[in-house]
Parts: C-alpha cells; structure tokens; sequence
C-alpha cells in the first residue's frame, strides 16, 4: 500500500519538466519591491552623515546663485532645514538681499532641488519660491542687478532677458506668493502688493510662461505672458508670444511672434481697451496726473515693433465715442518725451467731447477760478492727422473736416485746414503754451461764403441778427490758467464783410425819425442793405465797435461805440446819402444810441450842416 505523497507548497519553488526549479512570479515582485526598499534604506544610511553637509552646501550654493544674479549680499537670519525625500527641498526663512536701504526681504524661501544631483552632493535648482518678498524701492533695487553691457551704458531688452534666462536656465519654476514692492522713486504711484507669480520653464525645448496676479495703485490686476520658445530668444531668432494684461482700468492683448536680438521685434495683433482713458492712464502711471478726460479708448490693430518705434497698422481707433480707422507709430526716444504720430480717419468726430475734456466750460461761479489743466501738454509729443465726414464745434455742424492736433515741447496746436459749414468754407488754428507757469492761448478763425442768418441762428440770435453772405475773420490772444482770467483779460479782433442781406429785428424808421425812441427789437422789421462791414475789438468783457459800413438803398450808414461789460451802450453814427441817390436826397442825420443794453434809447437829428458830397 502506498503511503500519501506530501502536497508541494505553493510559496515554495517546484521543478519544471527539465527537473530545474523555479520561484512564483507573486514572490518574484516581492522579492524586487524589498530589495528597492533595501537600496534605499543603503542609499539613505549611506548618505545621513553627508545630509548636514549637502544641507550647509546648498545652501551656500543657494545664496551664491541668489548672489551672481542680483548682484547683492545675501544673508540668512532665521533656521534653514534641508530634506532629501520625498522631495529634495532646502527651506531658508527670513532671507535678507542687499544692504543699507536698498534691501529685500523674504519671509521664506524654499528651493527645491533635483534628487540625483543632491544624492551627489550638488545643487541644481527645479522650483523657487519666495514667501512674501518685500522691499521698500523695487526700482533701486533692481537697479543693482549686474549689467550686461559697460558701465555708463543702459541694458538693451534682449541683454536683460539673455542675462536672466542664461542665470536660470535649470530653474524650472519661480514662484512668487504675497509680495509688496514699493517704488521709492518719490512718484504718488503705491507700488505694487499681493504679488503672486508662477513662472515656468519646464525644459529647454518647451514654452515658458507667467501667470501673475497683483494690485497696482489700488486695482487688482492678471498678468499672462507665454513664450513659445524661449531658448529661440537667446540666440535672437523669433518666437511665438502672446500677452495679456487685465484689470478693471485696462486691458491689453497681443498675439504674434517676437524677436529680442540686438534691436528687439514684434510682430502681431494687438488690442487695448481703456473704458477711462484719464483713469487707465493714472493707474498706469501718476495716480494724480492732470490729465484731460476724453472719455473711453479702444485700439486694435497689427502691432510692428522695431527697437523703440512701435506702429499699428489697419488700426480701429475709438476716442471718447468717437470711431475711426488709419495708422500710428510711437518712437520712444531714449531722452526726451515720447512721440506718438499718425492719420486717423472718421465717419463722424465731435469736437465738442476734446474742448470739455481739455477746456470745460464753467458751469457755476466756482468753475470761473478753478484752474485749467495743460500739464498734459508738457507729457507727449504728438502729431496727427484727423479727418472725418462730418464733425460738430458747438452747435456748429461741420463737413469735410480736416485737421491737425500737434504738440511738441509743451505747445499744442489744433489746425483746421479746411471744413464746409453754414454754406461756406472756414479754417482755424489754435494754440495753447503751456511752457510757462501760467499758460497761454491764442487763435485765428476764418470764415468764407457763409450765410449769416444760419450763424446768427447757430449762436442764439432769434431775433437780432444778420442775414447775407459773409466773409468773418478774427483772432485772439489770452491767459489760459482758468476762466476768470480768460474773460477779465481776454483780447480779440473781428472783421465782417457781407453782401445782399439785413439787419433783422430793427425799426429802420426810429433811425430816421427826429428825437428820442426807445430801441425795442421787432421780429417783423428789419433793414436791408447791399453791403455791410465792421470791426470789433475786445479786451476782457468790454466791446469796441471800431467802426461800421453799410449801404442799404440810397443810404450810407457809419456807426462806431463801445458795449461795456456794465451792460451800457454808447454808439453813434451818421446817416448820409450815398453818392449815387437820386433828387430828394434824403436827408442826412446823425444819431446814438445809448443807456443799459436792457432797454436802451436811440436819439436822431438831422445834421446842422449839409456835407458836401465829396465828404459824402
């Protein structure tokens, strides 16, 4: 009888059909996960008298990087801890960069390293984090960073961005949290608080790209910047790039290739949209900066970049409402104030939206000495082009407008070449000086073929006014620090001549009747006349009828005065018979009319004397 064979147990080995022996794959696995374990306890064990050392010693490497690339000291004033799994991270806290003043400081900074190179006692940085980095002048603190070029001379954009990604190339990711910079530079801009960053570059070959977040002169703000090959800008070849900035003053986009060779590069799209053009321009800059609100701005546009000129090509342009399409440059010179150029093209422009923001008309007694802001002048240089199919000045409707808007080292001048109003064909030039402390305004105004009655309607006369065809030019000069001074001191010349019309709303007859009447205006009543001229001079509020000519039938009518800004008229005249009157002459008179402008009196005589009629 046979006795029972033992079982085979199933975590042993057993043989095959060659009567070798093999082991279960399970206690295969088992067997390499242990030994792993069991090399890296080794590798752990083999290193923990090395661990405080290769601590001490990233850390020195740490601070000699921060120290290459900033340019400063860099000292460490709290504990430092260093750890080699599961990750590799040297943790500094409260980091001091520089000296004096001019310092940054820095909660925590944590660096984590790559594990094979720790485990061979080198540093090689993957990921950067600063906790809460501070300093009181960013500005001046960069200005510390080491220069590429020779000292005396300012670093080009393609030698700071070499400089940087040459000192970063094995950093993979920078991480910023909670930052405050202040500027420091004196300006009333608040810096720049709760900075958070992530800049990465995972390999050579790949795109960079930075995601911020930050609060600028009291305005959160979001930041992302993508570089598609940033290795391509080290050597100045182009790449793909793309912006985009967004805040609630602001927002700026740009998608296009760039190159920051020896004179940088960009090529692309580009699209600003500032719903307050004073607003976006003060965050961006001095929170206080007098400036003209000309209301809401929008630029788009392909965006060339060539050095320091910029120019924006098939641009749709939106200021204060108003669309147009054309082109700008910038040139950004190295000394001296920006320029911006170009030739913008309207459907419709409203002059009107320019003078409230840069001269708004008083509204109550205050408005009178509240001063006039120009500072913007003395901030740009400008030179552009306008023209539109129709435009407005006032109440005054314009067609086939034309212009140019010019400022340069502090004086502005607004030139309008050529527009069609009221029937007719004018130009105009003004310029304000901003140059000295008080500035200063003047103008000259030329008005050709235009029908009087549209004017005389335009500007309120309903029922005094001229009606004809006319020619009008006048100039003038004045302070421009505020409105109060621009009426007690404002002066003004003014030439009319017109052709075939009437003085409506007068009573020729109270002219022509001997004694005193009261000056009363009449709808129904007017005096025709076949020509009329006349001159007006102005200083402050007082009027001075230099002289006035107009013929009107067989009459020749000559008035001279003064309307005093107490509201009082003085004028007199004389009413001949033209050379030309046929028997009867009528009889010459003389006449004035004087009293409150309210309800003034005109008194007529015949003259003593008959003129003879060379005099005539």
């Amino acid at each position: 009888m046979r006795g029972k064979q033992k079982p085979v147990e199933r975590t042993e080995a057993r043989a095959d059909g060659t009567g070798r022996r093999f082991v279960r794959p399970r206690v295969a696995a088992i067997v390499l996960v242990a030994l792993a374990v069991i090399v890296v306890a080794v590798l752990a064990i083999l290193t923990a008298s090395k661990l405080a050392l290769d601590g001490a010693s990233a850390r020195r490497d740490i601070e000699t990087r921060l120290e290459t690339l900033i340019g400063r000291p860099v000292s460490i004033g709290g504990t430092s801890t260093f750890s080699l799994l599961p990750r590799t991270v040297l943790t500094l806290n409260h980091v001091r960069i520089g000296s004096g003043k001019d310092v940054m400081t820095v909660d925590r900074l944590r660096a984590e390293l790559d594990l094979t190179e720790a485990l061979r006692g080198r540093t090689q940085l993957e990921e950067l984090t600063l906790t809460r980095p501070e300093t009181s002048s960013i500005l001046t603190f960069l200005g510390t960073v080491p220069q590429v070029p020779p000292e005396g001379e300012e670093a080009t954009l393609s030698q700071l961005t070499n400089f940087l990604l040459n000192h970063l190339l094995d950093l993979r990711t920078l991480v910023i949290r909670d930052g405050v910079f202040g500027l420091g530079d004196g300006s009333r801009a608040t810096g720049i608080s709760n900075v958070n960053v992530v800049a990465s570059w995972p390999r050579r070959n790949e795109a960079a790209r930075v995601s911020a977040s930050y609060v600028w002169n009291g305005q959160p703000a979001k930041l992302d910047v993508s570089i598609a090959a940033p290795a391509s800008l080290l050597v100045g070849e182009p790449t793909n790039l793309s912006y985009d900035l967004s805040a609630p003053p602001l927002a700026v986009t740009f998608r296009g290739q760039g190159s920051f060779a020896a004179i940088s590069t960009l090529q692309g799209t580009f699209s600003l949209d500032a719903p307050s053009f004073v607003r976006a321009a003060r965050w961006i800059g001095d929170p206080a900066a007098p400036l003209p609100d000309i209301g809401a701005l929008t630029l788009k546009g392909q965006l060339s970049a060539f050095g320091s000129r910029l120019s924006l090509q098939n641009a749709s342009v939106g200021i204060g409402g108003n669309e147009g399409k054309g082109a700008l440059e910038m040139t950004l010179a190295e000394k001296g104030l920006p320029l911006v150029s170009g030739t913008l093209a309207f459907e419709h422009f409203t002059l009107n939206s320019l003078q409230r923001a840069i001269i708004p008309l008083p509204t109550s007694p205050v408005d009178f000495e509240r001063p006039i802001t120009l500072d913007f002048v003395r901030r740009v240089d400008l030179d552009l082009r306008l023209s539109a199919s129709s435009a407005d000045l006032g109440s005054i409707p314009l067609n086939d407008f034309a212009a140019a808007i010019k400022m340069k080292d502090g004086v502005a001048i607004l030139d309008i070449g050529d527009a069609s109003l009221l029937g007719g064909r004018g130009q105009a030039s003004v310029m304000i000086n901003a140059t000295q402390h008080a500035p200063t305004a003047s103008g000259e105004i030329s008005l050709e073929d235009i029908d009087l009655s549209a004017l005389s309607s335009t500007v309120g006369f309903s029922t005094l006014g001229v009606s004809g065809t006319g020619r009008i030019s006048a100039s003038f000069s004045s302070p421009a620090n505020n409105w109060g001074a621009i009426l007690r001191h404002a002066k003004a010349r003014a030439k009319l001549s017109a052709s075939d019309g009437s003085i409506n709303g007068v009573d020729s007859s109270i002219f022509l009747s001997p004694g005193e009447h009261p000056f009363a205006a009449s709808a129904n009543q007017s005096i025709p006349y076949s020509s009329l001229s006349a001159e007006l001079s102005a200083e402050g509020p007082d009027i001075e009828l230099q002289s006035l000519t107009m013929k009107t039938g067989q009459r020749n009518v000559q008035a001279a005065g003064v309307l005093a800004s107490s509201g009082s008229v003085d004028v007199a005249g004389l009413i001949l018979p033209t050379a030309e009157a046929e028997a009867p002459a009528p009889e010459p008179m003389r006449f004035a009319l004087s009293g409150d402008w309210v309800d003034p009196r005109i008194e007529s005589e015949p003259l003593e004397e008959a003129l003879a009629p060379a005099d005539r």
